[in-house]
């Protein structure tokens, strides 16, 4: 039995090439540990992590296609407003093998998605106890 929050659709990992798993709006691969996240699901966590703005930025395009509409992800990284250069060593975040795509978010893996969060924690931690 399927729970009612998974999907029976069929996707394929763009990392790996096994099937995804469709939990809500997001597919995660079970082998690699990359997901793909909403963009809104995505900047709201950045938001509230951090409460500044988050910029996805966009770079070079991709040889990896989006597993639900096949069109060429780029690669990108995160802008964050309002946290000074020193603490971040740069207003943008590498995401490693991050990977966007406009319409339905970014293919990114575990540990780049967790190292995303704790640069930002600290930093903006940083920034709030400094005077």
């Amino acid at each position: 039995m399927t729970a009612p929050y998974r999907s029976t659709e069929s996707f394929e990992c763009p990392t790996c090439k096994v099937a995804l798993t469709a939990v809500g709006q997001r597919l995660v691969c079970e082998q690699c540990h990359h997901l793909l996240i909403p963009r809104g699901e995505f900047d709201e966590a950045l938001f509230e992590l951090g409460g500044q703005a988050v910029e996805l930025v966009e770079g070079e395009p991709s040889s990896r296609t989006c597993p639900r509409c096949a069109n060429a992800f780029v690669r990108c990284g995160v802008r964050v407003t309002g946290v000074p250069a020193k603490l971040l060593r740069s207003h943008t975040v590498e995401l490693g093998e991050a990977l966007a795509c406009r319409e339905h978010g970014v293919w990114i893996g575990q540990d780049a998605l967790a190292t995303m969060f704790v640069t930002l924690g600290e930093a903006t931690s940083s920034r709030g106890s400094r005077t």
